[in-house]
This record gives structure tokens, C-alpha cells and sequence, in this order.
């Protein structure tokens, strides 16, 4: 009946390095044995070993979470510059801003809107596997289905976007 949590990290992250046991006959809880840390890593998440010539899709879908930060950023990087920009008046914004109407912007706006879609699918997934712990054993299902739900929504909405610019109305 004794149970053992990890404190810093996912409880399938395989680095966590910080365990408490709990249990629940005394209420009583204290710091894991570190002897025995990785039979305990072993028993919550079984991992394998990426090999090293072909990257896991867990690998590629962290980096596509940092690229999408890295997007979110650069959204709202520019529309700080366009809020200045129209302080300025309305002769200076149209000088300096960028013409969406052009081809190499409106592949900068498409990227920025793929960064900030991806970044909410994978938010909201990650809410959900917060709001039910038990669902965390699934973390590879769920983002399987991030990927889909973002393929769904950005494919037609690229499309129509690159039409846009390309076959102006």
C-alpha cells in the first residue's frame, strides 16, 4: 500500500531524481531510498533506447514545442513593433510595416500562425493530462493526436491563406 512519487519532473520522465514515499496507514512521508532510484524509474515508466541515427518522435515533437515558443515570441515581437509603428501615424506605419499581401511575408505570417495553432493544441493537451493525472500513461497517444488535430486545422487554413496571396481576389 506504500506509494512513491516523483517530485521534480513528469512521473514518466526517466531524469527524475527526487522521490517521496507516501504512506497512507501512518500519513507519513519521506524521502525514497536513492539506492534504489532507478528500480524504482524502472517500475513507473519502461523506456527505450532511441536509436541514434533516427530520432524518436518524442525527441521531434520537444523540438517542435521549442520551435513553436520560438514563434509565440516572434508573434508578439511584431505586433509590439506594429502597435509603436502606429503611434507614429499612419504615414510612418504604412512606410515601415510589412506588406501581407507580398509572397515573403505572408510565408512569415503562415509560419507564425502554424508556431501559435501548434503551441495551443499542445497547451491545451497538456491542461487536459494536468486536469486528469491518470491520463499521463497516454502522453505519446495524446500527442499523436495533437499532431493530427494541428494537422486538420492548419492544412486548409494554409491553403487558404497561401490562395490569398498568390491568387489575389
Amino acid at each position: 500500500s506504500e506509494r512513491i512519487f516523483c517530485v521534480f519532473g513528469q512521473k514518466q520522465h526517466p531524469n527524475c531524481f527526487i522521490f517521496l514515499r507516501f504512506n497512507p496507514a501512518s500519513t507519513k512521508v519521506s524521502l525514497a531510498n536513492i539506492g534504489t532510484q532507478q528500480r524504482i524509474m524502472d517500475n513507473i515508466h519502461q523506456t527505450q533506447i532511441a536509436s541514434p541515427t533516427r530520432a524518436s518522435f518524442e525527441t521531434v515533437y520537444q523540438q517542435l514545442r521549442r520551435v513553436a515558443k520560438l514563434g509565440v515570441g516572434l508573434f508578439l515581437l511584431l505586433h509590439l513593433y506594429h502597435i509603436v509603428l502606429i503611434g507614429f501615424g499612419p504615414e510612418i506605419f504604412n512606410h515601415l510595416s510589412l506588406n501581407y499581401r507580398q509572397p515573403l511575408p505572408r510565408i512569415i505570417h503562415l509560419s507564425l500562425f502554424a508556431c501559435i495553432l501548434f503551441y495551443a493544441i499542445d497547451s491545451s493537451r497538456l491542461l487536459i493530462l494536468d486536469l486528469r493525472p491518470r491520463l499521463w500513461s497516454y502522453q505519446r497517444a495524446s500527442s499523436l493526436i495533437a499532431v493530427v488535430i494541428f494537422a486538420l486545422l492548419f492544412i486548409p487554413s494554409a491553403v487558404l491563406i497561401l490562395l490569398d496571396t498568390f491568387l489575389p481576389y
